[in-house]
């Protein structure tokens, strides 16, 4: 998992720059990453309501943590602005 948001790096660095990445490739990129980030949070939240204690992902902290990376990212307005920039340059 550690290198899980290099591409988000990358790929942001070049939103940034003005350099729009393929419509496909972002939208992969994009769902990638949200369905990491939700599977994390589903994980944390079950593993808590069952009261898998013994769980790494099973406590307070890790529920918590998981659902502000997910809430974070669906607020991400550069998320927005990729997504508006790779439809502009289809046009």
């Amino acid at each position: 998992m550690a290198a899980r948001g290099t591409g988000r790096a990358v790929a942001g660095a070049a939103a940034a720059a003005g350099v729009a990445q393929p419509p496909k490739a972002l939208i992969e990129r994009l769902n990638k990453r949200y369905d990491s980030l939700h599977r994390e949070f589903e994980d944390a939240f079950w593993a808590t309501k069952m009261g898998l204690k013994d769980s790494p992902v099973g406590t307070g902290e890790a529920l918590s943590k998981s659902k502000t990376a997910y809430e974070g990212f669906l607020a991400d307005p550069a998320n927005l602005k990729e997504v508006q920039t790779a439809l502009e340059a289809l046009v």
